[in-house]
């Protein structure tokens, strides 16, 4: 697998776990009861929503994308569990593009490796 192809998955798996509010913040809306909320409706592939949310919220802030997160993640959190996708596709982008600038210029941290429980 190319490097660069790498880095565009991460940054998807990224975004999606992120336009699920994902954070620790209560702030910022509770990122693990999104998430489970849209595991019960079969409507994400996150494994472990409390591991996955730290991870990504980790990531964003190593990455210097958190103004992007912070989008993503409030337009999650203003939609349906089920309609992130969706409805926050041009927020996904941009942290995703964020994100895998980041790792093109740092492919060796570790913020450039999948989330666990992503």
């Amino acid at each position: 697998m190319r490097k660069g192809h790498s880095y565009a998955i991460l940054a998807i798996t990224l975004a999606a776990a992120a336009g699920l509010g994902c954070s620790n913040s209560t702030a910022a809306g509770d990122c693990t009861s999104v998430c489970e909320e849209a595991q019960s409706r079969s409507c994400t592939s996150i494994t472990n929503c409390g591991q996955c949310c730290s991870n990504t919220d980790s990531i964003a802030v190593t990455a210097g994308c958190t103004s992007q997160r912070d989008a993503l993640r409030a337009c999650g959190t203003s939609v349906d569990a089920c309609s992130v996708d969706s409805s926050c596709s041009s927020q996904e982008n941009a942290l995703g593009a964020c994100v895998a600038a980041f790792c093109t210029s740092n492919p060796t941290s570790p913020a450039c490796t999948p989330p666990g429980g992503c």
